[in-house]
């Protein structure tokens, strides 16, 4: 698919990208938002271990973006997700 990275805002090819993976893919693939789209090499940054603050960082963000698009307050994400990550 073409879009822009999230991370780096290149335009391109991209991938997309669970924000939220793991036992929490599929509650991102119900939330709008919850998947972006990431450049090949930011993909594969993301999920190096050398990435690990950049995915913390979009995990935080993605989440604060989510919350402010629905109106939610960090407990009702709580009910959600039974986690925080900001």
């Amino acid at each position: 698919m073409n879009g822009e990275c999230r991370l780096c805002g290149k335009h391109g090819i991209m991938e997309r990208h669970h924000v939220f993976g793991g036992v929490y893919r599929k509650t991102s693939d119900r939330i709008e938002g919850c998947v972006v789209t990431l450049c090949p090499e930011c993909h594969r940054h993301i999920h190096s271990s050398k990435g690990w603050e950049d995915k913390q960082q979009l995990q935080c963000d993605i989440q604060y973006e989510v919350m402010d698009a629905n109106g939610w307050t960090v407990r009702d994400w709580l009910n959600l997700w039974g986690k925080s990550w900001i």
